[in-house]
């Protein structure tokens, strides 16, 4: 069984295979490995893309390649689907693999095998809200129903790629397409799946400020009508 990250990848990228995360594919080659999007792997497959598409040879430029979409505007939630194509990466070691991965979609492998194994516990919307400070510290007063309609429209699948593993709270689970939920959880140990799903453990930066401008509509609305 792997033991760390590093064997891991080097278990999942076994010879003669194409394996996916997100939107990028990646596979083993005589002198190293290859990394593209899905959509050029599908246009072009995965023997003649070295011809075909513009390549890179460094592992931070992945960092660049995920940083706009196709049109040139900034991604800020490297999750979303709009990862741009037309592009080749080789790469000659599964360190720099695992670099580059974690450029497209940081910690995305490391987050679904600490899950698979037990070592991570989804933290519900509710805890979230209510531990932040600041300027968001309001977050913590939204309401059920707010919070049910901003999960369902800023976290669809058109939104983000991430499995939400979340609730809204202990009492109240979030109402998603089939997209957003994992189908099952894995036994301890598994190996790497042919398609590892980008898990999200707890809301991020943008939903939570997504909330807090929920919040703060409402508290404006009211105030205005009173």
């Amino acid at each position: 069984m792997p033991t760390s990250i590093i064997d891991s990848l080097a278990a999942w990228l076994k010879p003669g295979t194409v394996r996916r995360i997100g939107e990028v594919n990646i596979w083993k080659t005589t002198s190293g490995y290859r990394v593209c999007h899905t959509a050029d792997l599908v246009r072009f497959g995965p023997d003649s893309g070295a011809d075909a598409l513009p390549t890179h040879t460094l592992p931070i430029d992945a960092r660049q390649l995920a940083k706009l979409d196709a049109e040139r505007k900034f991604r800020p939630l490297k999750s979303a689907p709009n990862l741009s194509g037309d592009w080749l990466l080789e790469l000659p070691s599964i360190e720099a693999v695992r670099e580059a991965l974690d450029y497209f979609y940081p910690a995305g492998i490391a987050l679904w095998l600490r899950w698979a194994n037990g070592k991570i516990a989804p933290m519900h919307l509710r805890q979230t809200l209510n531990r932040q400070t600041g300027m968001y510290r309001v977050t913590g007063l939204i309401r059920d129903e707010e919070a049910t309609a901003l999960v369902q429209e800023a976290c669809a699948p058109e939104n983000c790629r991430r499995k939400i593993l979340w609730e809204i709270s202990e009492d109240l689970p979030v109402p998603l397409v089939r997209e957003k939920r994992l189908e099952a959880s894995p036994a301890p140990g598994v190996e790497l799946p042919e398609n590892v799903p980008l898990l999200c453990c707890e809301a991020c930066n943008i939903l939570v400020a997504a909330a807090r401008a929920v919040v703060k509509k409402r508290m404006a609305d009211e105030a205005a009508a009173s």
